[in-house]
């Protein structure tokens, strides 16, 4: 209810509203109101012209080669795990997890040399699978299968793995789905890659439309954010 000239207003006010709006959903709220008070002053006219563009919003996570995605996509399960379902996870749990798992991965850490590399990959594929089927098994906790990386464990385990009659196998590139359709990282499995003409970037895209016509002042109608890789051409009816 301040004035913006109030000496007790800040700027970080402004920041603690906005996440106030995004955790209600009631964002347009706002945009809606100025709206009609764009409409009273004439600012805004029924069919007048609007254009839009889009631009790139960046997910606030690590960029992540795949050997890394694998491996700190399942230490983030068992992170997770941890804190929910502890005993359990001890019990099921070999030791040499508690060594491979138990920091950050990152790119220095890992084995240098692609044969190497490649066998760390599936050996990270054998222990996700084996957490997996304990998952699966009647022993485990409902708590446990309802925690939310599980299922990310799921999505990126079935991308990047294959059994070959009974064998595991580190899929090739030349069989992965598009970049723009896969898990970027576990901690925010809704980010994806994407590029716009000389652009890329990982996250996600928002549209804002603006009116345009010549004798009127030119004023925000609408903002609207959506997955990275949606063409711009499927954004601009609504």
């Amino acid at each position: 209810g301040l004035e913006l000239t109030d000496p007790g207003f800040h700027f970080s006010v402004l920041s603690e509203f906005r996440a106030r709006l995004v955790a209600g959903r009631a964002e347009h709220l706002l945009l809606d109101k100025m709206l009609e008070g764009f409409k009273h002053r004439g600012l805004v006219k029924a069919r007048g012209k609007q254009r839009t563009d889009s631009t790139h919003v960046l997910a606030a996570v690590h960029d992540l080669n795949l050997m890394e995605l694998v491996a700190e996509t399942l230490r983030a399960t068992l992170d997770d795990l941890a804190a929910v379902v502890p005993d359990w996870l001890r019990l099921i749990s070999p030791p040499a997890w508690f060594e491979r798992y138990g920091r950050r991965t990152e790119e220095y850490r890992l084995p240098k040399g692609q044969d190497k590399r490649e066998a760390f990959a599936l050996v990270v594929g054998e222990d996700g699978f084996l957490l997996l089927a304990a998952l699966d098994g009647p022993g485990a906790p409902a708590a446990a299968c309802a925690v939310h990386m599980v299922q990310t464990l799921r999505d990126v385990w079935r991308v990047h793995y294959a059994r070959d009659a009974g064998r595991l196998r580190w899929r090739s590139s030349s069989e992965l789905p598009p970049v723009a359709e896969r898990v970027q990282s576990p901690y925010d499995p809704e980010a994806h890659f994407s590029m716009k003409r000389q652009l890329h970037w990982t996250g996600y895209k928002v549209h804002v439309t603006e009116t345009c016509d010549d004798d009127r002042v030119q004023v925000i109608t609408d903002v609207a954010t959506c997955p990275s890789m949606r063409p711009d051409m499927t954004s601009t009816a609504g």
